[in-house]
């Protein structure tokens, strides 16, 4: 029920006319191997779903991802870890920036 609202949404974003926006529908339809209309208005619904999830920090309505990164996680530090462990790297990469510079 929300693809088409949503593939509208992306169409203002996009400030495209009507024009425009079944151009770029068709065009995509036979990029994406055929697939339909609807079918592309649910992925304008998942991007829409991702921008609230991303930008508005709407996690009940948006989506979040978790990829192929999470396995590689070694460790599970406390927020303050992580931060600390964020800023020493941010600063260590700022002097060896620096460093550069200098010399």
């Amino acid at each position: 029920m929300r693809a088409v609202p949503n593939a509208l949404k992306v169409k203002k974003t996009l400030k495209q006319s009507w024009g425009q926006f079944f151009v770029n529908a068709f065009k995509m339809m036979s990029a994406e191997e055929g697939r339909n209309l609807l079918q592309l208005a649910y992925m304008a619904s998942g991007a829409i779903r991702q921008q609230k999830a991303i930008y508005d920090g709407d996690e009940e309505e948006g989506v979040l991802f978790c990829g192929q990164v999470t396995g590689a996680t070694q460790d599970l530090p406390s927020v303050k870890e992580f931060i600390d462990r964020t800023v020493a790297e941010a600063e260590g990469v700022l002097k060896k920036g620096v460093n550069r510079v200098v010399s």
